[in-house]
């Protein structure tokens, strides 16, 4: 039994391609699979109000959740704004390796958390989520108003 995999990666562009290269106000939204999804909206029509054109995961919900997996990759490395809701008992698989590869090329990665999670391990300090994501996010937002106050508006 033949097994095929798709790596995904931030290798090299083909040619004559720059794939990474950012097109001008475009942006990736990946909701959290434990919030509803009109919270999701909320914010990609904040978003498109300021001339971002916006791209939303889809892997969730897929019927071909494989493909759609690529598709959402594809999406965020080709947005210059990346913007996360990492709320619930965890953040979306493969939200924390998107918003590090934004930081990692250059672009921004903004976390939504409308219900913040915070963890006290003794003797350390509060995390609010993994320090992958705490690390490589330009800036954490609660609300529409934070977004507004984050993008300067």
């Amino acid at each position: 039994m033949a097994v095929s995999a798709r790596v995904l990666s931030t290798g090299a562009p083909a040619p004559g391609r720059d794939q990474f290269a950012p097109r001008p106000a475009t942006a990736y939204l990946e909701p959290s699979p434990y919030r509803p999804p009109s919270e999701a909206a909320e914010i990609a029509d904040l978003l498109r109000g300021h001339g971002y054109q916006v791209s939303t995961a889809t892997r969730f919900h897929d019927h071909d959740p494989r493909t759609a997996a690529i598709a959402d990759w594809d999406a965020a490395l080709a947005a210059e704004l990346v913007v996360a809701d990492v709320s619930g008992p965890e953040a979306p698989p493969g939200a924390a390796a998107m918003i590090g590869a934004a930081a990692a090329t250059g672009r921004t990665a903004l976390v939504w958390q409308p219900v913040p999670a915070w963890t006290f391990s003794p003797g350390r300090e509060p995390n609010w989520r993994n320090l992958m994501i705490q690390y490589a996010v330009g800036g954490v937002f609660q609300d529409t108003a934070g977004l507004l106050a984050l993008m300067g508006t």
